[in-house]
């Protein structure tokens, strides 16, 4: 079983839709193709990577799947599927554009932080520090079972899948929980919502969490007076801890304190 923090963070800024995620405890799932890292997901199986006997052994493997073909055409499907794979370039854009295609249909991706001291974080997703960041209890997202989650890792090179030596899940997991190392101040924690039959529209998308799921919610040391206000104006009605970020003094590293209201 994986072990996950025990709070994770959601950097928002307080403009449009983000707001939902406190005044309608809301979070979005995103489909895999609106994340903003274009080789997230994008990790395909290398079909240049297999053998000779490789290549016979999943010709095999495939006319042994189907009862339907006739004796005396085996040997012509068998020729078929070794010259589909010798032209390992036509297979690998069709075998890509069909797991990519499943996987924006079927996957919805919840990105959050293991930390809430990301200064680089704060200027991308919190509206330059002028935003905010809601810490979630881990255990209260997760805790239902019906989502999948994992730690995101940082490689430095590129994940080469061979399609016959690596299994579904394995696969799966390092499609999903792969990043380039020039991601790592992000610090991952990535959830999971699938839907086999596929996501119909981006309200389905949308997942419902009670007010208990929020451990602590803090603003960004550049927030706007109003928008600081109505924020721990909502906070004090649900009994949520507020801080704000500080700068520690003489360094480039932050800190939170608490707000009293």
């Amino acid at each position: 079983m994986i072990e996950y923090p025990e709070i994770v963070y959601k950097y928002r800024s307080w403009k449009g839709f983000h707001k939902d995620i406190l005044l309608k405890n809301e979070i979005y799932f995103a489909s895999p193709n609106e994340l903003n890292d274009p080789f997230d997901f994008r990790i395909p199986r290398n079909w240049s990577l297999l053998t000779d006997e490789q290549m016979v052994e999943f010709a095999e493997s495939r006319i042994n799947s189907f009862t339907n073909i006739p004796f005396g055409q085996i040997e012509d499907y068998k020729k078929f599927i070794l010259n589909k794979l010798k032209n390992d370039k036509e297979l690998q854009s069709e075998s890509d554009t069909f797991t990519y295609e499943k996987q924006n249909l079927d996957f919805g991706v919840l990105s959050l932080s293991k930390t809430y001291k990301g200064v680089s974080m704060w200027s991308h997703y919190a509206d330059s520090h002028k935003g905010f960041c809601v810490g979630f209890k881990t255990k209260e997202l997760v805790g239902s079972g019906e989502l999948g989650y994992g730690h995101v890792e940082y490689l430095n090179d590129f994940p080469q899948i061979n399609p016959l030596e690596s299994s579904a899940t394995n696969t799966a997991n390092i499609q999903i929980y792969s990043k380039s190392k020039e991601w790592e101040y992000e610090k991952e924690f990535r959830i999971l919502k699938i839907k086999i039959d596929g996501f119909k529209n981006k309200a389905n998308r949308i997942h419902a969490f009670k007010d208990q799921a929020i451990a602590e919610i803090i603003l960004g040391m550049e927030i706007i007076e109003d928008d600081k206000k109505t924020i721990i104006e909502m906070a004090k009605s649900k009994n949520i801890k507020v801080y704000q970020i500080h700068q520690i003094p003489f360094t480039f590293e932050i800190e939170k304190k608490e707000i009293k209201y």
